[in-house]
């Protein structure tokens, strides 16, 4: 069961689910690529090395949310 603005997606591979355990800078770029989640992924495994793999693991399992969509233009109706 998925909540409102969440999207079941496949799950990850297991390289990524080991790059993010033993590696949680790897495991978040190869789920996410070069970014915010990237950038924290590092710095939290700079202070410490549960902290950045637990931060890892949570991203690279949790859903991922929807992006909003535009409303559908309303068609003319026709006479």
């Amino acid at each position: 069961m998925t909540g409102a603005g969440v999207t079941p997606s496949r799950s990850p591979g297991f390289a990524t689910l080991l790059a993010a355990a033993l590696m949680p800078p790897l495991g978040v770029y190869r789920a996410f690529g070069p970014g915010r989640d990237f950038a924290i992924a590092c710095g939290m495994t700079l202070a410490g090395f549960l902290p950045g793999m637990g931060f890892a693991l949570i991203r690279v399992l949790a859903p991922r949310p929807v992006a909003a969509s535009a409303p559908a233009a309303a068609a003319p109706i026709p006479a």
